[in-house]
């Protein structure tokens, strides 16, 4: 093939995603397209992976039809000899791509984005085996429904946030136990500001746990004082967790440790508390 000859095919590639009837294109996209996402989705299943990286094996499914493309063109423009002609088309195919590559990032990030706000209403680290709400939900959900809850304040960067959340998420005993509270996320943008949250003195530190009453009001006296005398309501395990939450059943008689089977205590909590 001469050089016109060449200039017409580069030509063509450039201004298209490779032609998917060309044997060899095929080829390129199995191997450098298909492959990864699948090799991606496929790791997820296996490693019981969260949403994100299943989110991450589509986008790379879609992103890499774009990146081929893009690096495809400017390969075949550095091997053209007619310099003049190859600016022109490689700058036609590569703004081409370039335009689509960064709105599908955006995008990206917009789902990203979207994702990290669901994850925090699902329980994220905190695990999925609780009927986690949002802040605003779950006070909701206490006026309406007259039970007590549970207020972990949290942000999503914070590593001892992250290491509570991993010992509570599968243990058995909170996992029970939840079920007589409503249990709350207050995560990054939902964080209440009043001063009652803040109520050691110390400012804002993370993770911190609160004890709501029926009535929306904190029941200051259940707290981790005991562990972290300056840090009253952080906690770093899921034993103190549960103790307190126990601790605050008995104080409002809702519970009996003599009593094994939580469905015997089912029906005290038309107690008034």
């Amino acid at each position: 093939m001469g050089w016109y000859g060449k200039l017409k095919t580069a030509k063509k590639v450039i201004d298209t995603v490779p032609d998917l009837s060309s044997p060899w294109n095929w080829i390129l996209g199995i191997v450098n397209i298909i492959l990864p996402g699948i090799g991606t989705l496929i790791g997820a299943v296996m490693c019981h992976s969260n949403g994100l990286t299943y989110l991450f094996g589509v986008l790379q499914l879609l992103l890499s039809v774009i990146i081929i493309g893009w690096i495809w063109s400017i390969l075949w423009g550095i091997f053209m000899i007619d310099r003049r002609t190859m600016k022109t088309v490689v700058k036609k195919g590569v703004e081409t791509r370039l335009f689509i590559l960064i709105f599908l990032i955006l995008f990206t990030i917009s789902i990203l984005f979207l994702y990290t706000a669901v994850e925090a209403v699902d329980g994220g680290f905190f695990g999925n085996r609780y009927n986690w709400l949002s802040f605003s939900e779950g006070m909701d959900e206490i006026s309406k429904t007259q039970k007590p809850g549970i207020v972990i304040v949290y942000k999503n960067w914070c590593g001892a946030c992250r290491s509570l959340g991993k010992r509570i998420a599968s243990d058995e005993k909170l996992i029970e136990f939840s079920r007589r509270f409503v249990m709350i996320l207050a995560a990054d943008e939902e964080e209440p500001e009043d001063e009652k949250w803040l109520p050691d003195g110390r400012g804002k530190y993370y993770p911190r746990v609160f004890f709501l009453n029926p009535n929306g009001s904190i029941d200051y006296e259940i707290n981790n004082a005991g562990f972290s005398p300056m840090y009253h309501y952080y906690y770093y395990d899921a034993d103190t967790l549960y103790d307190n939450m126990v601790k605050y059943l008995e104080n409002h008689g809702l519970y009996d440790r003599g009593l094994v089977d939580m469905d015997d205590i089912e029906s005290e909590f038309e107690l008034d508390l």
